[in-house]
């Protein structure tokens, strides 16, 4: 498999569902993609997905460019790669074992994506941290059951399907 080449295609699938979903707020695909980056290229490249998408994403925001905000999404963003790529292995298992797996990795990544993002955002735009948390909480609760659902049950079924159909057809053209 040629990992630059489907780095580009993730990326390119991550920031183009990301401004397909502009008006649905906080109901994003990208943070599952690049977790499946990180599933199927590892966690240098999974982390490469993260940030090439918000880098792209965030320079050409719909809703404005902030400096400090694109300095704390990018990383936050990375860490869905870098955990998509550290269950590399664990996601190779046959069968939709790892519903719950993914779901809770989502949950967790996106609870941390959201508070620190949260707090960033209140200390940029409130000057309090506490303030950026309390105005982010309802766009974070459909941020976090979002991603628990898309993670829970459209990560295990993609992987299984790739696996079964794309990846194993590009294993016999190499």
């Amino acid at each position: 498999m040629n990992k630059p080449a489907l780095l580009a295609v993730m990326v390119a699938l991550s920031v183009s569902t990301d401004y397909a979903l502009i008006g649905v707020l906080n109901v994003k695909v990208m943070d599952m993609l690049v977790f499946l980056s990180g599933i199927w290229m590892g966690p240098i490249y999974g982390a490469a997905a993260g940030a090439l998408s918000w880098m792209v994403y965030g320079t050409v925001n719909p809703f404005g460019f902030n400096l400090v905000i694109f300095f704390t999404v990018v990383p936050m963003e990375m860490l869905y790669g870098v955990l998509g790529g550290l269950l590399q292995d664990r996601a190779r298992l046959p069968g939709l074992d790892n519903a719950w797996l993914f779901g809770v990795v989502g949950l967790g990544a996106t609870l941390s994506y959201d508070l620190v993002t949260n707090a960033v955002y209140g200390v940029v735009f409130y000057q309090s941290v506490l303030n950026g948390i309390i105005m982010g909480s309802l766009l974070s609760v459909v941020h976090v059951v979002s991603n628990f659902l898309q993670f829970m049950i459209v990560a295990p079924i993609v992987v299984v399907e790739a696996d079964r159909s794309v990846f194993r057809r590009l294993s016999r053209l190499a």
